[in-house]
């Protein structure tokens, strides 16, 4: 299960895979289209402090798509998240220290 709140908050359920469709509105509040070379960074920490990454994806579509591994091994609980676009020489944060929450699964389904 995967939920995003209007804040852009995410709660997902440890382990599972989920497709999130990304928008990016530019300066005049029209979707942004990427162009080519653009990227759009997704990274994970358990605190913005911290050097390590946790899970991090590099997209060249608008697309982030979770696997069963980015989220297996980690802790329950609240990590954050942002999402950089970079265009060019230019580096855009839209998405900026918002909570990624890993949520308790019950079932195992290595058994």
């Amino acid at each position: 299960m995967i939920v995003i709140d209007t804040s852009n908050n995410i709660l997902i359920t440890r382990g599972d895979t989920a497709t999130i469709n990304i928008s990016i509105k530019d300066d005049t509040g029209a979707e942004y289209e990427l162009q080519e070379g653009d990227q759009i960074i997704f990274s994970v920490k358990r605190l913005s402090s911290q050097a390590s990454v946790l899970i991090e994806k590099v997209l060249t579509t608008k697309q982030l798509v979770l696997d069963t591994a980015d989220t297996d091994a980690l802790s329950f609980g609240k990590y954050k998240y942002d999402m950089v676009l970079i265009s060019g020489s230019e580096v855009s944060t839209f998405i900026c220290f918002k909570d990624f929450i890993i949520g308790e699964e019950v079932h195992n389904l290595e058994s």
